[in-house]
């Protein structure tokens, strides 16, 4: 630094040492810039890794040190539900059974082609198992899996194969009429702890439910319309009309 020489001009010495105070100033807060600029991205960093271990530790995909105790809760199903007959059989024999009755009450007419079938939760996860036995997936536990009726819509649990942490990947599917078929609308979907967001869950998961329910939709088929679907405890009610081509069999 500049110091004020004796008989020299106090103001230009004065000015040379207000720049030189100035420029090391500048320079010291330059530095502390790029520090500053240097510690925020060490910052976003560590929040994006922390971030991302948090959403795998939610998942129960693997263990993640100080992040799953905090994350993650092992899964468990609305209730437990007894497999009984799938749906395939139960559908098809059920309607069946009632045309036959309403044709010998009619004297071989129908005048009445209105229906109301409680088919119980037992028989959607008979169904469930079915499916996934079939295939040759290694994720899911085709044998621990389920269907059960809860007032959010059916649940589908789904347990991981080989999974230490316990997680499982659990559905809440809305089921519906839609033209005189059944519709299903994948409400929520969570991976362990973790809720996968809807735009994921609509594009990832929904085709494949609906996949799944074809056997379901294609046994309606052969015998009835459907018109409406509703939940009561431990099953789905599902009313519609008989279809007139098999009246015309019959």
């Amino acid at each position: 630094m500049a110091r004020i020489e004796k008989g020299g001009d106090v103001q230009e010495q004065l000015s040379q040492m207000h720049g030189e105070i100035m420029q090391t100033v500048r320079r010291r807060s330059g530095r502390g810039r790029a520090i500053g600029c240097a510690v925020a991205g060490l910052a976003a960093l560590l929040l994006a890794l922390i971030a991302a271990g948090w959403v795998v530790a939610a998942t129960g995909l693997a263990q993640v040190p100080l992040l799953t105790g905090a994350a993650y809760r092992v899964p468990q199903p609305a209730h437990a539900v007894i497999e009984t007959e799938p749906i395939e059989t139960y559908v098809s024999r059920a309607l069946s059974d009632l045309l036959g009755t309403r044709l010998r009450q009619g004297n071989g007419t129908l005048s009445d082609r209105r229906f109301s079938l409680v088919i119980p939760e037992g028989t959607f996860t008979a169904s469930l198992r079915d499916a996934l036995g079939r295939t040759d997936q290694n994720l899911v536990d085709a044998g621990r899996s389920q269907a059960a009726v809860t007032p959010d819509g059916l649940e589908l649990f789904l347990p991981l194969k080989d999974n230490r942490q316990g997680s499982a990947l659990v559905l809440t599917l809305r089921l519906s009429a839609a033209n005189g078929s059944l519709d299903a609308a994948v409400r929520e979907v969570r991976v362990g702890s973790l809720a996968v967001p809807g735009p994921v869950t609509e594009a990832a998961f929904a085709p494949a439910v609906r996949q799944s329910l074809l056997p379901f939709t294609e046994a309606f088929g052969r015998y009835a319309t459907l018109t409406g679907v509703s939940s009561e405890a431990g099953a789905i009610r599902f009313t519609g009309e008989l279809s007139v081509s098999i009246i015309d069999v019959k």
